[in-house]
């Protein structure tokens, strides 16, 4: 990946980590969704989302 790839990965990554954890500090993004679980993850990212429009 190039480097504005990254920066902009980044950018991307925190909503979903404000969305999965209540905070803008955790354990990766993937880690967090292991220990969620799909259902889980995927309810936080809906409420996110609905709160967001």
């Amino acid at each position: 990946m190039h480097e504005e790839q990254l920066k902009n990965l980044g950018q991307r990554a925190q909503p979903v980590r404000v969305a999965l954890t209540g905070g803008t500090v955790s354990p990766g993004i993937f880690e967090v969704m292991a220990v969620l679980g799909r259902e889980r993850t995927l309810a936080r990212l809906a409420r996110a989302v609905a709160v967001g429009q």
